[in-house]
């Protein structure tokens, strides 16, 4: 049994929303594929956390925002398999 998590958190920036998006790969330099994880994150100190059954050997964690202003994210990955 595998499980896979990021817990996401926005420690400060502007009003503007941070977008996290979860996306894998089954090789080091192919193609990844976002798995339909989606976190949205509105306000400084709000979090949450982002789960995948989709499981291959490389992850990334996508994290978009349309501000001008810098947004600080904290990303912490648990994985167990």
């Amino acid at each position: 049994m595998q499980d896979i998590t990021w817990y996401v958190k926005k420690v400060s920036g502007g009003i503007l929303p941070v977008t996290i998006k979860v996306a894998v790969c089954p090789e080091e330099n192919g193609t990844y594929v976002l798995v339909g994880e989606t976190a949205t994150l509105l306000s400084n100190g709000s979090a949450k956390v982002l789960s995948s059954s989709y499981y291959m050997h490389y992850t990334k964690v996508y994290l978009t925002t349309t501000s001008v202003t810098d947004q600080s994210v904290q990303v912490f990955f648990n994985g167990r398999y």
